[in-house]
């Protein structure tokens, strides 16, 4: 799978929108990964700050999926299929074809996707992330 490469499944479509460092100032309620669905800017405030920047997303047409793998210590991790069922949207972890190099960071890292809305059946309200 290339850099920014459509993300498998049908629908909804999808396309890998990077990663990065989660920052070490992020406090999640309990251990572990964490996954956030966005369709507006508002819905990104919790979580947003502590990410590394993230290009500018049309949130009137695209949903921003972020996954933040705490104790991974590589972007060596890309979202590579998605899976709806309802309310629920099922997300595929896999090896990222172009990892970046960076300082291992404290928290972990994080995988972005932007995920076209319009080919969703509904919001996501569960979010899972599957083998």
């Amino acid at each position: 799978m290339s850099c920014n490469a459509p993300i498998e499944g049908s629908p909804p479509r999808a396309w890998i929108f990077g990663g990065g460092a989660v920052s070490p100032l992020f406090h999640a309620r309990r251990d572990g990964n964490r996954v956030f669905y966005a369709s507006s800017l508002a819905e990104t405030k919790a979580w947003l700050p502590y990410a590394d920047e993230i290009g500018p997303v049309n949130f009137k047409r695209y949903g921003l999926l972020a996954i933040f793998l705490h104790n991974h210590l590589k972007s060596d991790v890309t979202v590579t299929g998605l899976r709806e069922s309802g309310n629920a949207l099922y997300i595929r972890l896999g090896p990222d074809a172009c990892p970046v190099l960076w300082d291992p960071p404290e928290w972990g890292v994080a995988v972005y996707a932007i995920i076209d809305k319009t080919t969703l059946l509904a919001r996501p309200s569960h979010l899972y992330v599957t083998p």
